[in-house]
């Protein structure tokens, strides 16, 4: 019933992101005589990014309940409308994350 009262989908990353920068073996780069600093600071702007996007989803679905709230439904379509755009790519980067970042248990890989 609450993601019926969002706008966007509170999808947040930053919780896998965490758990990868912390799966990082520095033993394992540094024997292929690498250095995992750029890894990690990637993780980083991932993180900041992320957690810009998730204080706008959390924006727009605070104003979207209490537009339902109020019973203003022009101002409950127009945020929902406005908002398609960051829903969508929301999605898409749950989708890509699904499809390239979480391994497949009991898949063949023939």
């Amino acid at each position: 019933m609450h993601y019926d009262k969002t706008a966007v989908v509170p999808l947040d990353f930053t919780t896998r992101l965490h758990a990868m920068k912390e799966k990082i073996d520095g033993d394992i780069f540094k024997q292929a005589g690498i250095s995992s600093d750029e890894l990690v600071a990637e993780i980083d702007n991932v993180l900041a990014v992320t957690e810009e996007v998730n204080a706008k989803v959390a924006k727009v679905n605070e104003d979207y309940l209490d537009s339902l709230t109020e019973g203003d439904t022009q101002k409950t379509k127009k945020l929902y409308d406005e908002s398609r755009e960051l829903n969508s790519g929301l999605l898409a980067a749950f989708t890509y994350a699904e499809d390239h970042f979480v391994k497949e248990v009991g898949r063949d890989t023939d």
